[in-house]
Protein backbone atom coordinates (compact mmCIF):
# COMPACT_ATOMS: atom_id res chain seq x y z
CA UNK A 1 0.00 0.00 0.00
CA UNK A 2 1.29 3.17 -0.91
CA UNK A 3 1.21 6.57 1.02
CA UNK A 4 0.00 8.60 -1.70
CA UNK A 5 -3.37 9.71 -0.27
CA UNK A 6 -6.79 9.44 -2.07
CA UNK A 7 -8.82 12.21 -2.78
CA UNK A 8 -11.33 13.16 -0.46
CA UNK A 9 -14.69 11.15 -1.05
CA UNK A 10 -17.95 13.55 -1.75
CA UNK A 11 -19.72 11.41 0.81
CA UNK A 12 -20.12 9.35 3.92
CA UNK A 13 -20.63 5.96 1.71
CA UNK A 14 -18.28 6.55 -0.96
CA UNK A 15 -15.64 7.30 1.86
CA UNK A 16 -16.25 3.53 2.68
CA UNK A 17 -15.92 2.42 -0.74
CA UNK A 18 -12.90 3.96 -1.26
CA UNK A 19 -11.75 2.52 2.16
CA UNK A 20 -12.65 -1.06 0.76
CA UNK A 21 -10.05 -0.23 -2.06
CA UNK A 22 -7.44 1.19 -0.47
CA UNK A 23 -7.39 -1.20 2.74
CA UNK A 24 -8.76 -4.91 1.22
CA UNK A 25 -8.27 -7.55 3.35
CA UNK A 26 -8.09 -5.60 6.55
CA UNK A 27 -10.33 -5.52 9.39
CA UNK A 28 -12.86 -3.34 8.66
CA UNK A 29 -15.75 -4.21 11.32
CA UNK A 30 -16.19 -6.79 14.00
CA UNK A 31 -19.42 -7.46 15.73
CA UNK A 32 -19.09 -10.54 18.40
CA UNK A 33 -17.95 -13.44 16.62
CA UNK A 34 -18.17 -11.69 12.80
CA UNK A 35 -15.79 -9.92 10.94
CA UNK A 36 -15.87 -7.74 7.94
CA UNK A 37 -12.90 -7.02 5.83
CA UNK A 38 -12.36 -3.72 4.18
CA UNK A 39 -13.63 -5.16 0.65
CA UNK A 40 -16.00 -7.22 2.58
CA UNK A 41 -17.62 -3.78 3.87
CA UNK A 42 -17.70 -2.90 0.88
CA UNK A 43 -19.79 -5.26 -1.24
CA UNK A 44 -22.18 -5.75 1.50
CA UNK A 45 -22.65 -1.69 1.53
CA UNK A 46 -23.40 -2.04 -2.44
CA UNK A 47 -25.66 -4.63 -1.58
CA UNK A 48 -27.68 -2.81 0.97
CA UNK A 49 -27.62 0.64 -1.13
CA UNK A 50 -29.33 -1.84 -4.04
CA UNK A 51 -31.80 -2.99 -1.29
CA UNK A 52 -32.49 0.52 0.02
CA UNK A 53 -33.45 1.10 -3.66
CA UNK A 54 -35.47 -1.69 -4.14
CA UNK A 55 -37.62 -0.97 -1.12
CA UNK A 56 -38.44 2.43 -2.67
CA UNK A 57 -35.93 4.83 -0.64
CA UNK A 58 -35.38 7.91 -2.75
CA UNK A 59 -32.62 10.66 -2.84
CA UNK A 60 -34.01 12.73 -0.28
CA UNK A 61 -36.35 10.68 1.98
CA UNK A 62 -35.88 10.60 5.77
CA UNK A 63 -35.55 6.67 7.26
CA UNK A 64 -35.67 6.38 10.77
CA UNK A 65 -33.29 3.68 12.21
CA UNK A 66 -34.15 2.92 15.70
CA UNK A 67 -31.77 0.41 16.78
CA UNK A 68 -28.12 -0.33 19.51
CA UNK A 69 -25.19 0.03 17.99
CA UNK A 70 -24.74 -2.88 15.49
CA UNK A 71 -23.43 -4.20 12.46
CA UNK A 72 -27.06 -4.24 11.10
CA UNK A 73 -27.38 -0.35 12.34
CA UNK A 74 -23.69 0.28 10.41
CA UNK A 75 -24.73 -2.07 7.35
CA UNK A 76 -28.59 -0.04 7.36
CA UNK A 77 -27.22 3.37 7.64
CA UNK A 78 -24.73 3.32 5.15
CA UNK A 79 -27.17 2.15 2.34
CA UNK A 80 -29.68 4.31 3.42
CA UNK A 81 -27.38 7.02 2.73
CA UNK A 82 -26.00 5.89 -0.52
CA UNK A 83 -29.47 5.21 -1.64
CA UNK A 84 -29.48 9.59 -1.06
CA UNK A 85 -31.89 9.70 1.80
CA UNK A 86 -31.30 11.16 5.33
CA UNK A 87 -30.75 9.16 8.12
CA UNK A 88 -32.45 9.77 11.33
CA UNK A 89 -31.08 8.05 13.35
CA UNK A 90 -33.71 7.28 17.14
CA UNK A 91 -32.42 7.13 20.78
CA UNK A 92 -33.21 3.23 21.89
CA UNK A 93 -33.94 5.02 25.19
CA UNK A 94 -36.92 7.46 23.72
CA UNK A 95 -40.61 6.53 25.02
CA UNK A 96 -43.09 5.92 22.35
CA UNK A 97 -44.41 8.75 21.98
CA UNK A 98 -40.99 10.58 21.51
CA UNK A 99 -40.40 7.75 18.41
CA UNK A 100 -43.52 8.74 16.75
CA UNK A 101 -42.61 12.64 17.08
CA UNK A 102 -39.90 12.59 15.20
CA UNK A 103 -41.18 10.05 12.59
CA UNK A 104 -44.01 12.32 11.99
CA UNK A 105 -41.54 15.60 11.72
CA UNK A 106 -39.21 13.98 9.71
CA UNK A 107 -41.85 12.35 7.36
CA UNK A 108 -40.00 9.47 7.77
CA UNK A 109 -40.48 6.82 4.48
CA UNK A 110 -39.50 4.18 6.08
CA UNK A 111 -38.19 2.48 9.57
CA UNK A 112 -35.42 0.04 10.31
CA UNK A 113 -35.75 -1.25 14.44
CA UNK A 114 -34.69 -3.62 16.25
CA UNK A 115 -37.65 -5.05 16.97
CA UNK A 116 -37.69 -6.95 20.70
CA UNK A 117 -34.62 -4.64 21.80
CA UNK A 118 -34.78 -4.15 25.66
CA UNK A 119 -37.84 -6.93 25.98
CA UNK A 120 -39.91 -4.09 24.48
CA UNK A 121 -42.42 -3.89 21.66
CA UNK A 122 -41.22 -1.54 19.36
CA UNK A 123 -43.00 -1.47 16.70
CA UNK A 124 -46.19 -2.12 18.38
CA UNK A 125 -46.04 0.76 20.85
CA UNK A 126 -45.87 2.98 18.38
CA UNK A 127 -48.37 1.89 15.96
CA UNK A 128 -50.72 1.92 18.65
CA UNK A 129 -50.22 5.78 19.61
CA UNK A 130 -49.70 6.13 15.92
CA UNK A 131 -50.68 4.33 13.39
CA UNK A 132 -51.02 6.87 10.67
CA UNK A 133 -47.45 7.22 10.41
CA UNK A 134 -45.83 6.99 6.95
CA UNK A 135 -42.79 4.76 8.37
CA UNK A 136 -44.87 2.31 9.90
CA UNK A 137 -45.94 0.84 6.04
CA UNK A 138 -42.34 0.52 5.30
CA UNK A 139 -40.77 -1.52 7.92
CA UNK A 140 -37.72 -3.61 8.40
CA UNK A 141 -36.39 -5.27 11.65
CA UNK A 142 -32.93 -5.69 12.52
CA UNK A 143 -33.70 -8.21 15.06
CA UNK A 144 -36.68 -10.40 15.81
CA UNK A 145 -40.15 -10.20 13.43
CA UNK A 146 -43.05 -8.58 13.64
CA UNK A 147 -46.45 -7.97 11.43
CA UNK A 148 -46.02 -6.53 8.38
CA UNK A 149 -42.35 -5.94 8.26
CA UNK A 150 -39.27 -7.37 6.35
CA UNK A 151 -36.51 -8.98 8.27
CA UNK A 152 -32.98 -7.62 7.34
CA UNK A 153 -31.87 -10.82 5.66
CA UNK A 154 -35.28 -10.32 3.40
CA UNK A 155 -34.56 -6.90 3.08
CA UNK A 156 -30.61 -7.32 2.03
CA UNK A 157 -32.30 -10.24 -0.27
CA UNK A 158 -34.07 -7.23 -2.19
CA UNK A 159 -30.82 -5.98 -3.32
CA UNK A 160 -31.04 -8.51 -6.40
CA UNK A 161 -33.42 -6.60 -8.33
CA UNK A 162 -31.29 -3.18 -8.71
CA UNK A 163 -28.12 -3.37 -10.72
CA UNK A 164 -24.95 -1.16 -9.48
CA UNK A 165 -25.67 0.93 -12.84
CA UNK A 166 -28.15 2.31 -10.42
CA UNK A 167 -25.78 2.76 -7.69
CA UNK A 168 -23.34 4.18 -8.84
CA UNK A 169 -25.78 6.90 -10.12
CA UNK A 170 -26.93 7.36 -6.84
CA UNK A 171 -23.56 7.53 -5.20
CA UNK A 172 -22.55 10.27 -8.20
CA UNK A 173 -25.49 12.30 -7.25
CA UNK A 174 -24.38 12.82 -3.39
CA UNK A 175 -21.81 15.29 -2.73
CA UNK A 176 -20.06 17.01 0.62
CA UNK A 177 -23.37 19.86 0.87
CA UNK A 178 -25.49 17.14 0.53
CA UNK A 179 -27.38 16.32 3.69
CA UNK A 180 -27.16 13.32 5.56
CA UNK A 181 -28.39 13.34 8.70
CA UNK A 182 -31.63 14.59 11.06
CA UNK A 183 -30.06 14.53 14.52
CA UNK A 184 -32.48 15.26 17.34
CA UNK A 185 -31.78 17.03 20.37
CA UNK A 186 -32.26 15.55 23.83
CA UNK A 187 -35.57 17.52 24.25
CA UNK A 188 -34.77 17.78 27.95
CA UNK A 189 -36.61 21.66 27.86
CA UNK A 190 -39.35 20.98 25.33
CA UNK A 191 -39.75 19.12 22.07
CA UNK A 192 -36.61 17.92 20.48
CA UNK A 193 -35.41 19.53 17.15
CA UNK A 194 -34.15 17.67 14.43
CA UNK A 195 -30.48 19.44 13.16
CA UNK A 196 -29.76 18.61 9.74
CA UNK A 197 -25.97 17.39 8.96
CA UNK A 198 -24.24 17.60 5.73
CA UNK A 199 -22.02 14.14 4.42
CA UNK A 200 -19.00 16.65 3.82
CA UNK A 201 -19.36 17.91 8.05
CA UNK A 202 -19.72 14.39 8.80
CA UNK A 203 -16.60 13.41 7.05
CA UNK A 204 -14.82 16.61 8.76
CA UNK A 205 -14.36 18.06 4.88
Amino acid sequence: MDNVLSPLPPSIPAMVLQSAERFGEMTAMIDGDRRWTYAELGATVRQAIRAAIALGIEPGDRVGLWSPNTSEWIISALGILGAGAMLVPLNTRWADDEIAYALEKTDAAALFVAQGFLGLDQVGSVREIAPELRALKNLVTLEGETAGARTFGEFMARARSVDDVEVDARLAAIGTESPSDVMFTSGTTGRPKGVVLRHGSSMDV
